[in-house]
C-alpha cells in the first residue's frame, strides 16, 4: 500500500522539500521500473521510444535516484530486449535477451534458426521510430 501511494512521489523534487519522509526503496524501483516501461511502449498521449532509447531517456533524467537507475542498466543490459541493431554484416535484428546475466551481451537472431550473441561493441542501434516495428508483438511471436 504504502509504494502504490509513494510511487508518484520519488520523481517530484518538491517532496524532500516538503517535509515527506523519503520513498521507501521499493517505490524508488517501482518508480523508475514503471517511467521505463511507459516510454519504451508508449501511452494513449505518448508514442513509444522503444527499449534502447527510454532507457538513454531514464539514464539521462536526473529526478530519478541514480543508483536504482545503475540498477535497471545492470538488469536490462546496454540493450534491452527488443532493441533492433544494424549488425557489422548489414543485417537487421532484435535483441532477445541481454542483461546482467550474459555480462551485457545481446543475443540476437541471425537467422530463422540460428541466435547469436552480439558483444557490446558490435552492431549499431537503430532509432526505434526509423525501424517502424511492433517489437513487443514481434518477439513473443
Amino acid at each position: 500500500m504504502a509504494v502504490a501511494q509513494e510511487v508518484e512521489r520519488v520523481s517530484s523534487p518538491s517532496a524532500s522539500s516538503a517535509g515527506l519522509r523519503q520513498p521507501h526503496v521499493f517505490s524508488k524501483i517501482v518508480s523508475v521500473a514503471s517511467a521505463y516501461d511507459r516510454l519504451a511502449n508508449g501511452s494513449p498521449w505518448q508514442p513509444p521510444l522503444g527499449p534502447h532509447e527510454a532507457l538513454v531517456r531514464i539514464e539521462a533524467d536526473r529526478s530519478f535516484p541514480s543508483d536504482v537507475v545503475k540498477l535497471l542498466r545492470s538488469i536490462l543490459g546496454p540493450r534491452p530486449r527488443g532493441t533492433v541493431l544494424q549488425l557489422p554484416s548489414g543485417e537487421t535484428c532484435a535483441v532477445i535477451d541481454g542483461g546482467a546475466r550474459r555480462g551485457g551481451v545481446a543475443v540476437a537472431p541471425a537467422t530463422r534458426l540460428v541466435v547469436k550473441e552480439v558483444p557490446p561493441d558490435e552492431g549499431r542501434v537503430l532509432p526505434f521510430a526509423e525501424v517502424q516495428l511492433d517489437w513487443p508483438r514481434v518477439l513473443l511471436k
